[in-house]
């Protein structure tokens, strides 16, 4: 196999590739891409086993074939390339990187090794907006959990409905849930379990493009863009039923500007517990005093007017949990929905968004007297 490629066109490639293969690969093979090149393009592919990821880069085809070579050490060197043109030329044991008067030599590893992708033949296809997606993800995948031990926890549910696209994530102490309204019914209806990484992948890849195309399988989803795709196991994991823990009726709710209450947050928890980032919320008519204690730190007080005008309440929240709720509400105010000091809080914007249902569920934490 021979090629001519673009440093900063392969360079880009690699980048996209390297975060999908494993850091610290259980085998060699896993480590590397595959890269083929013949009458139907140039592609680099990589995999973790569960997240697979095939990349096309524009270049010219000297002699077709195909290789598995090191993608990180690939990417290491040809992010210090120093020309416009490289030439990556692949023999039986070797390859060779040659650009103006560089030249660097790798080990080949046998192609046929590479894992097998899945074959998405007779999958079902939905052209879906890109924006939808990005919007989905970015209001609920920060919630996905991160513990090894509830796997049914570090997944995202996608419920795909005629005319609207459900997506929700949990951790156990957090929870976000969005609905989409869609212009263009996708007539389908199907739930899957999806690992936070593909959709977070998918989004940076899709960029500015205005629709992906989405490939349903009997065990694989596919995100098909032209010079990409991406595919990804649906999770063997029990999703837990989340619509039990969302409070259908609060008794107590206050309305607060977005940008105060974040301000006033990221002073406050800098005199946090390190361990529980505990903040103490006393909300009173038309007033919100949130206070802060480390015994090594110090303490800190801060004070906001609200709308609200229920009992005096006292509840405790994480503050890095509630910032990053915050931060993926685009309403200017959020309205908190309340029950008792240790019964799960509801925040949600003021104004939605057009076609949009966005909840926020955040358990609180016990108050220290």
């Amino acid at each position: 196999m021979q090629v001519t490629l673009s440093p900063s066109l392969l360079g880009s490639c690699l980048r996209d590739l390297t975060a999908i293969i494993p850091s610290h690969p259980s085998s060699p093979i896993l480590g590397s891409s595959l890269v083929t090149a013949d009458e139907q393009g140039i592609w680099f592919w990589g995999t973790d086993l569960d997240v697979s990821g095939r990349f096309r880069v524009e270049g010219s085809v000297l002699r077709s074939g195909k290789a598995a070579l090191p993608a990180r050490r690939l990417a290491d060197i040809v992010r210090q390339l120093p020309g416009d043109e490289m030439t990556l030329d692949v023999g039986d044991n070797k390859a060779e990187v040659r650009c103006g008067r560089s030249r660097f030599v790798m080990p080949v590893m046998n192609a046929d090794d590479f894992p097998v992708f899945p074959r998405m033949e007779n999958a079902d296809r939905v052209v879906f907006p890109s924006s939808a997606l990005a919007r989905l993800v970015d209001g609920t995948v920060f919630c996905a959990g991160r513990e090894e031990s509830r796997p049914g926890l570090n997944s995202v549910l996608w419920e795909m409905k005629d005319d609207a696209s459900l997506m929700v994530a949990t951790d156990g102490r957090r929870l976000a849930l969005m609905e989409l309204k869609l212009k263009d019914p996708t007539r389908m209806e199907r739930k899957f379990i999806l690992p936070p990484k593909a959709l977070n992948q998918i989004v940076r890849l899709a960029g500015s493009a205005e629709n992906v195309t989405v490939g349903l399988g009997e065990r694989f989803v596919s995100f098909e863009l032209p010079q990409a795709a991406l595919y990804t196991r649906e999770l063997d994991v029990s999703y837990p039923v989340y619509g039990t823990v969302i409070p259908k009726e609060t008794r107590l709710e206050m309305t607060v500007g977005r940008e105060a209450l974040t301000g006033a947050l990221r002073r406050a928890t800098i005199f946090a517990m390190p361990l529980t980032s505990q903040i103490r919320l006393v909300i009173d008519v038309g007033k919100l005093v949130l206070h802060a204690e480390c015994p090594e730190v110090g303490e800190a007080t801060e004070e906001l007017d609200v709308s609200y005008e229920g009992e005096s309440f006292e509840i405790g929240f994480n503050g890095k949990y509630l910032l990053d709720i915050l931060s993926h509400i685009l309403s200017e105010r959020v309205v908190f929905k309340m029950n008792a000091p240790l019964k799960a809080a509801l925040v949600v914007p003021e104004q939605a968004q057009e076609g949009e249902s966005y909840t926020c569920l955040l358990m609180p934490l016990r108050l220290n007297e």
